[in-house]
């Protein structure tokens, strides 16, 4: 029996019901067949935050009250504590508009907010 164990206490990695085929790769060939919430549920399952990035960047607009269904519930807390910090780490920027620095809201901010509006 082999253990993991890890320093990081942010970390999400979840052995349990993993097996060999749950890869960034096999994460990759579900994004290019449109198997949004497979692809999803396998980031998740992973918790690296590239591959994560990636399988939430792939899902249409149109499809995320659909994807958002399918997560698995034991990784809802750490889905939305993802999702939470993208919202803050592309919604903080600030522009000059007229000489006037003022708080820019990325769209991309908006494309992380419609996960949590579902």
């Amino acid at each position: 029996m082999t253990q993991v164990f890890s320093l990081d206490d942010g970390s999400i990695f979840a052995p349990i019901d993993i097996d060999v085929e749950v890869t960034p790769q096999a994460v990759t060939r579900c994004i290019a067949r449109n198997e949004f919430g497979q692809a999803l549920n396998m980031a998740l399952h992973l918790a690296e935050p590239t591959v994560l990035k990636r399988a939430v960047d792939s899902v249409p607009y149109a499809a995320v009250p659909l994807v958002v269904k399918t997560i698995d519930v034991a990784f809802l807390k750490p889905f939305l504590r993802f999702i939470a910090e993208q919202i803050v780490s592309v919604a903080c920027e600030v522009v000059s508009v007229c000489g006037v620095d003022r708080p820019y809201i990325s769209p991309y901010s908006c494309r992380f907010s419609l996960f949590l509006a579902c």
